[in-house]
């Protein structure tokens, strides 16, 4: 909790840090190439399970090009410790799941939500969107399924008991509405940099797919002149996730040039994700009803 700290994010939701822990309990002291073995382990795991529910809702093929292009998109960054692309994983498995409507797959959904809310601070928001899409398309009234979301609450409690802050860093909530605007102006006004460059952390190559994948869906729709249930509780969650991208960056007090270079291409990863599933779901739909038909 020492303010020098702060940097290191000393309240990192406990998922990774407890993951990679266990792989290194086998040695008496932390063993980093131990403990590294958790990253292939997490990703086998998660990997399957959305080829799998990817496999099932969008056939074979799109299936397996879903898997292994989101999965080049986020090696760099997933061999060098950054959760971003596990996060992007546990989000899409939980679209997936709940995609299926109610049945087997649904506690899958809630327990890639639980995970998500576990592994990155925005998880918790951004898993919530989506359980909540879907709760409200489907007009269910049962909420006692958002109580996977307690534990990460717990955390920031406790996080919050000790003092520890490497968000706002010190910054008053008042300060930081006040610079809303202003800040987010610029960082608008900056975004066309993430379409231009990689990054340090070689994840933008996903930017260009969604938005391909954004056109795309809307050609198919206006060609079927019809928008299936699916694509538009996807849309509104993207919306939701990119909404929330550029308000982060315009809450927390670094500067904005910084952030836009740094961050907010591993914020915009997960809308970008969802996007680029959007065509898939359209054909989906319409071979679905086609077999209806038949």
């Amino acid at each position: 909790i020492h303010p020098d700290s702060l940097w290191s994010h000393p309240d990192y939701p406990l998922f990774y840090p407890a993951w990679v822990a266990h792989f290194s309990s086998f040695s008496v002291l932390f063993n980093e190439r131990m403990a590294s073995l958790g990253i292939p382990a997490l990703l086998t795991g998660t990997m399957s399970l959305l080829w799998y529910l990817a496999r099932r809702k969008i056939g074979r093929w799109p299936g397996a090009a879903l898997a292994a292009g989101t999965y080049l998109a986020v090696d760099h960054a997933t061999a060098g410790g950054y959760v971003d692309g596990f996060l992007m994983f546990f989000l899409l498995i939980e679209f997936l799941a709940f995609s299926f409507g109610p049945g087997d797959l649904e506690p899958l959904a809630w327990i890639a939500a639980a995970a998500a809310s576990l592994i990155k601070a925005e998880g918790i928001i951004l898993a919530a969107t989506i359980a909540l899409t879907f709760t409200l398309f489907r007009n269910r009234r049962g909420l006692w399924p958002f109580l996977v979301f307690s534990p990460a609450l717990f955390h920031k409690i406790w996080i919050g008991t000790l003092g520890t802050d490497s968000l706002l860093k010190g910054k008053s909530l008042g300060d930081a509405a006040a610079d809303f605007f202003p800040r987010l102006g610029t960082a608008l006004s900056e975004a066309s940099v993430l379409l231009t460059d990689q990054g340090y952390t070689q994840l933008r190559a996903l930017l260009w797919d969604g938005l391909c994948g954004l056109i795309l869906a809307c050609i198919l729709c206006l060609r079927l002149k019809k928008m299936p249930r699916l694509v538009k509780i996807a849309l509104v969650i993207a919306s939701v996730q990119i909404v929330f991208a550029f308000s982060s960056i315009s809450l927390l007090p670094e500067d904005v040039s910084w952030f836009v270079g740094n961050a907010l291409d591993r914020l915009l990863l997960h809308p970008a994700a969802l996007l680029t599933l959007l065509p898939f779901l359209v054909l989906a739909a319409q071979k679905g009803s086609h077999a209806k038909v038949s």
